[in-house]
C-alpha cells in the first residue's frame, strides 16, 4: 500500500499530523461514538496509527489493508494488537468487495504514489458513494510539484525550463493525471509549491461532490481538517471529513467546538501547513521552555543556530513548531 518500507518514527511533521488527526477524533467524539467505530487504514510494518487510536478510543476492530506479499508478512508477525484484521488485497478490491460487511467507520487512505491520483480519487469516490451517515473519511495524496515536472529537467538545448513553462508542463500533466476531478478554474499558476496542495485538496472536494450528488441525495461531505507536509522527499496533503446530512454541519461544529478550532478546514480550498523542525531532546526541552509566545523572534534568542540555511524556512520552522508544539512526538533509546 504506501509507506510500507519506511521508518516512521523518523517523521515528525506526519507524526504532528497523525497526533492532530487523533484530536480531530477527540472533538468529534462528543458527537459520535469513536471507540465503536471500526478503524480502516493501511497498517504498513509499524501500525502506528492503529497504536495511537487505539490507545486513545480501545477499538475492538480494526481492519489493516495491504496489497504487498512481503509487507503483509511483516505485518502479521509485528501485529500490535489482537483486534486487528489484516487483510491481504488492493484498496479498490476491499472497498469493492469486502467493506459493506463494516458499519460506522473511520476510513484512513494512506495513499502515496503521485501517478496514481486518478485511480485513487476514483477509490474515494466508490468509497463515499458506500459509506454510512457519520462515517468519518481520510485521504491522504502525494503533493510533491517534481512527481509532475521536475524542475531539474532541462531543454534539448540544455537550458532550464522558466517558473511559466514549468508551471504549463505541470498543468498539463496533472490535467491528464487527474481528468474529471480537475476543478474548473485550476490552471497554470495555481501549480506553486504551497499551493498545489490546495489544487489537489479541492480535487478531492470534486470528487466528493460528485459521489453524493449523483449516489447520496440529501447527505454531504463535510471536510473538517486539511494539512500539508514535508514527508521524507515528498510533500503531501490530507484531508478528513465526515457524512452529514445537509443543513447539519452547523450544529456538529457547536457541538464538537469545531467551529471555534483554529486549525479545522471546513472550507474546501483550506489547507494548513506543517513545518516543523527536526529536533533533539535537548532543542525541544530548550523551546519547549519559551513556549506558548507570540514574538517568534524571541525563539530564536534561545538558539545560536538554525534549523535550515534558508532564512524564511527557519523562521516557518519555529513559527510552526510554536503552533504545532504539543502535538510533537518525542523518541528515547529504550533498553529492554
Amino acid at each position: 500500500m504506501s509507506g510500507g518500507y519506511v521508518f516512521y518514527n523518523q517523521r515528525p511533521n506526519k507524526a504532528v499530523e497523525r497526533q492532530l488527526f487523533v484530536e480531530l477524533l477527540v472533538k468529534l467524539n462528543r458527537h459520535i461514538p469513536v471507540s465503536k467505530y471500526n478503524y480502516i487504514s493501511f497498517g504498513g510494518t509499524y501500525f502506528e496509527d492503529f497504536k495511537l487510536v487505539h490507545s486513545y478510543f480501545a477499538n475492538s476492530t480494526m481492519v489493516s489493508i495491504e496489497e504487498d506479499a512481503n509487507i503483509f508478512a511483516r505485518q502479521r508477525f509485528n501485529k500490535p494488537l489482537g483486534c486487528i484484521i489484516a487483510e491481504n488485497c488492493t484498496s479498490d478490491d476491499f472497498i469493492i468487495n469486502k467493506f459493506d460487511k463494516y458499519e460506522q467507520n473511520i476510513i484512513w487512505l494512506d495513499y502515496a504514489d503521485s501517478k496514481q491520483h486518478q485511480t485513487q480519487l476514483g477509490e474515494f469516490k466508490s468509497l463515499l458513494t458506500k459509506s454510512n451517515e457519520l462515517d468519518v473519511i481520510k485521504i491522504t495524496l502525494n503533493a510533491n510539484l517534481d512527481t509532475l515536472f521536475s524542475q531539474s529537467k532541462r531543454k534539448e538545448d540544455g537550458r532550464a525550463f522558466n517558473t511559466a513553462e514549468l508551471n504549463q508542463r505541470r498543468y498539463e500533466n496533472l490535467k491528464s493525471r487527474i481528468n474529471n476531478f480537475l476543478p474548473n478554474d485550476i490552471g497554470p499558476s495555481d501549480l506553486a509549491a504551497n499551493r498545489y496542495p490546495l489544487v489537489l485538496n479541492r480535487a478531492v472536494g470534486v470528487a466528493a461532490a460528485q459521489a453524493m450528488s449523483t449516489m447520496r441525495p440529501g447527505l454531504l461531505f463535510q471536510p473538517l481538517t486539511s494539512f500539508f507536509y514535508e514527508d521524507s522527499i515528498n510533500q503531501m496533503m490530507t484531508v478528513t471529513g465526515i457524512i452529514l446530512k445537509e443543513g447539519t454541519s452547523e450544529a456538529l461544529f457547536e457541538e464538537t467546538a469545531l467551529g471555534d478550532w483554529e486549525l479545522a478546514s471546513t472550507e474546501w480550498g483550506k489547507c494548513l501547513q506543517i513545518l516543523v523542525p527536526p529536533l533533539t531532546v535537548k532543542e525541544k526541552l530548550t523551546l519547549d521552555q519559551n513556549i506558548p509566545c507570540t514574538d517568534i523572534a524571541s525563539l530564536q534568542e534561545v538558539l545560536n543556530f538554525k534549523f535550515d540555511s534558508v532564512a524564511h524556512r527557519h523562521d516557518s520552522m519555529l513559527d510552526h513548531y510554536n503552533k504545532y508544539y504539543r502535538y510533537y512526538p518525542t523518541f528515547h533509546r529504550v533498553s529492554y
